[in-house]
């Protein structure tokens, strides 16, 4: 049985380019898929730069993020969170694209080096 899919992001630009960046988070949603269906991993919604785009993270590389964003840690690596509070908070990340550990043909955007930024900015 052939389908139709519509495999566009939500945004036009959503790719974001390699480079450091302060972020505004628009929205967070918890979901599921890929290769193991009950993992869960986070679609982040960002603007930066007067530009929108979308960052997907799995759970065990958003500590660092988390903590940036002054989530509760209830013990090492353990977080207390709500997906929606963190809608508006700001941070700085650098963008990198990797080769996919699992299937190095494949190239996926990741974020590091996560800092705090102050509210005042301008972004």
């Amino acid at each position: 049985m052939r389908e139709e899919i519509d495999t566009n992001s939500n945004y036009s630009d959503s790719d974001i380019p390699d480079g450091t960046y302060g972020f505004e988070i628009v929205s967070c949603t918890r979901r599921y898929g890929g290769a193991n269906k009950d993992k869960p991993f986070y679609s982040f919604k960002l603007t930066y730069e007067g530009l929108k785009g979308d960052q997907i993270l799995m759970p065990f590389k958003m500590g660092d993020l988390l903590r940036v964003l002054k989530c509760t840690e209830t013990s090492k690596g353990k977080f207390d969170w709500d997906p929606e509070s963190v809608n508006g908070k700001k941070f700085t990340a650098t963008v990198v694209h990797e080769a996919d550990q699992k299937d190095p043909t494949k190239i996926r955007q990741n974020m590091v080096d996560f800092k705090e930024t102050k509210e005042d900015l301008p972004f």
